[in-house]
């Protein structure tokens, strides 16, 4: 027989053997509910964010949840359709952009496009390519400078005025558009303060002493003091609002090279890309929900009827899908073309006649057809970055 004292020890080995597993088990419940909890709250907060999030671009964009809810099913629903059918995946589109500015028109109340670029998506090679159309070119089949393009279609068709400028200019370049996008001086100024702001880099600086005030009735005005004002740029970097970036595109009396059509083109093209930039700064779009539902508002009240909310988020899709396998997918790259004038450049497309020649209108007259739309397809067609 065994002894008592052996017995005992044995009675709390097994004691001891038994409640091992016990104390694991508890740790292991322990960690277990701590890591339901923790994730419970990280849901919890995660929920709230989204939840603030969507308030607060809902307010901003002043649509319902269910507008919202309505848009986002159909967007999946194309989503899914590109990510069966990745063939159909759209590689590249052209939208004319056209800027209207009252002031251009003031002296006849005629509505001009002191703003015409050209602007491609290429979404294959992941570069956005400006072409700035100097408002001057005279369009020789419709006898007329292209910036009076929307006006007479305004006229000829006021249900849909964007469809003549579209054709003649595509017309004109040989370049398909896709979509037009028509927006007024005022409006592109709210644009610019909505995102905050555009980063400009000045390339040259200059004095404009005969720039338009703003609110002056030239019907009755006529004293220069009160039209105009001055204004001034420095070579540099510079943050501008919607006020300052307009005076900086539209600027044309600075009497050196700057203020010539051409140079305003570029301008355009530096305020559209730094513009764009913005709008696709990922830092804006999750930070500033409600500034983002303002964007979101403002698309819909210009842009939506020419470009829809479907179209963009099929072209969003076919960026993500033809880009899915790049390790780093980079935000797209502008590439600008200005359209070179002779005799500056001996290759110049476009010149300026003497006045003699044009009935005493200041126009640029394209060279030759034929080169003017090769060079500038091929601009759009190449990939600039290879």
């Amino acid at each position: 027989m065994k002894n008592k004292s052996l017995e005992a020890q044995e009675d709390l080995t097994l004691s001891i053997e038994y409640k091992k597993p016990s104390r694991f088990w508890r740790v292991i419940l322990i960690l277990f509910f701590l890591f339901l909890v923790i994730t419970g709250i990280n849901t919890f907060i995660v929920y709230r964010r989204a939840k603030k999030y969507q308030e607060q671009f809902l307010r901003g964009a002043e649509i319902s949840q269910e507008d919202l809810l309505n848009t986002i099913e159909s967007f999946r629903q194309d989503s899914a359709h590109l990510l069966e059918n990745q063939d159909q995946a759209i590689k590249k589109k052209t939208l004319l952009i056209l800027g209207a500015d009252q002031l251009a028109g003031r002296d006849d109340g005629a509505i001009l496009t002191d703003t015409m670029i050209l602007l491609q998506l290429d979404l294959q090679n992941n570069q956005i390519k400006t072409i700035a159309l100097p408002r001057d070119i005279y369009h020789s089949a419709y006898q007329t400078r292209i910036n009076a393009l929307y006006y007479y279609g305004l006229e000829d068709n006021p249900d849909e005025p964007l469809d003549f400028p579209a054709r003649a200019i595509s017309e004109l370049t040989g370049i398909d558009i896709d979509h037009t996008l028509l927006i007024e001086i005022d409006a592109l100024e709210e644009l610019i303060d909505l995102v905050g702001g555009v980063e400009i880099t000045i390339e040259e600086g200059f004095t404009d002493p005969l720039f338009p005030r703003k609110n002056v009735d030239v019907s009755i005005e006529t004293d220069p003091a009160i039209l105009y004002e001055s204004i001034v740029f420095e070579e540099g970097q510079e943050k501008m609002d919607g006020n300052r970036a307009m005076q900086y595109m539209r600027s044309r009396n600075s009497g050196d090279d700057q203020g010539n059509d051409l140079a305003r083109g570029h301008r355009q093209q530096v305020v559209l890309q730094a513009l764009l930039k913005q709008i696709l700064n990922l830092d804006f779009l999750l930070n500033e929900p409600e500034k983002f539902g303002q964007l979101y508002r403002f698309y819909l009240n210009h842009f939506a009827q020419s470009l829809s909310v479907n179209e963009v988020g099929r072209i969003a899709t076919s960026w993500l899908i033809i880009h899915n396998e790049d390790e780093e997918i980079a935000a797209p790259k502008f590439i600008s073309f200005a359209i070179p004038v002779y005799p500056e450049n001996a290759d110049g497309l476009i010149y300026n006649p003497p006045l003699w020649q044009t009935q005493r209108q200041w126009i640029y007259q394209i060279r030759d057809l034929e080169i003017f739309k090769k060079t500038l397809q091929d601009f759009l067609a190449n990939n600039e970055l290879n």
